[in-house]
């Protein structure tokens, strides 16, 4: 290689070079910072930003929170760590973005271009890292969360008009939730499986359960937001429960041992959800 050939090549390494370090230093965060933020929220849903900054083929931000909006304001959905935005040919799909859930969790997500939907794919997350699941009823001690869904969300303080999930959830222990008005002891669920899409209805494709209550859940819900207790369901109940935990449930146990052989329930369970009418069926049915 010529002396010529070799300043030309170590010119354009240089400027290169030069390129990246005025791109880091003269890096517009304020206004980026802004601009995405307006970019990632949709109606219903507010995203906040600690200041974005240039990384490796990509931007970084600190943390993400994602909250959504209801009557009474604001409400924290999913706090993400160390974020990155890779500057890829993801980008045709959408904005991406991977980051971190509480100290193990890993979550990947696409807010669509086109569309509306934002993507969500998680890996090993803790539940209790997750604030929206930390508020809901029966609580969620722990568990770990894999799988993925699309949501395309609805208004302000509405449901999402259309979600679609697969998710596997491991080791979850559930506490305060109640049969007939009567507390059920702390429940182990060593593996969960769900498919489900949501529309104008809930629609239970599979779930599947082990642990002190086995067995498997599918059917609709035709949910009243504003009123949970008046929502509607059709549900087919096929579930084994674990002999030791069922000594536990009290009076609960009186109740559910009229639709139970044994340690089986087998129900059909169809009407408004206060006033529902169950059909015992024979196991296996």
């Amino acid at each position: 290689m010529n002396i010529s050939a070799r300043m030309k090549g170590a010119g354009a390494v240089l400027f290169v070079v030069l390129f990246m370090v005025g791109f880091f230093v003269n890096f517009p965060r304020e206004s980026a910072t802004e601009s995405l933020a307006r970019r990632l929220t949709r109606d219903g849903m507010l995203v906040e930003l600690t200041p974005i900054h240039p990384v490796w083929f990509g931007l970084g931000v600190d943390e993400v929170r994602i909250s959504e909006m209801t009557q009474s304001g604001p409400e924290l959905v999913l706090s993400l760590q160390e974020v990155k935005i890779p500057l890829t040919w993801k980008l045709w799909r959408g904005l991406t973005a991977e980051g971190k859930v509480g100290k193990e969790g890993q979550l990947e997500g696409v807010v669509e271009w086109w569309g509306g939907g934002v993507e969500v794919q998680f890996d090993q997350v803790s539940l209790e890292d997750i604030p929206w699941i930390a508020r809901q009823k029966p609580k969620i001690l722990r568990g770990k969360l894999t799988g993925m869904g699309r949501i395309v969300p609805g208004g302000q303080g509405a449901p999402p008009k259309q979600a679609n999930w697969n998710l596997t959830m491991e080791t979850l222990y559930l506490e305060g939730w109640e049969v007939v008005g009567q507390p059920v002891p702390v429940t182990r669920i060593d593996r969960v499986e769900f498919t489900g899409i949501m529309e104008q209805s809930i629609q239970i494709q599979n779930l599947a359960l082990q642990g002190d209550i086995a067995g498997s859940i599918t059917g609709t819900i035709q949910p009243m937001w504003q009123s949970p207790v008046m929502s509607t369901v059709n549900l087919d109940v096929n579930l084994a429960m674990q002999y030791d935990w069922m000594n536990q449930l009290g009076l609960a146990r009186m109740f559910l041992q009229g639709y139970m052989t044994g340690n089986q329930l087998s129900i059909a369970v169809k009407g408004p959800l206060m006033t529902a009418e169950i059909q015992r069926k024979e196991p296996g049915k």
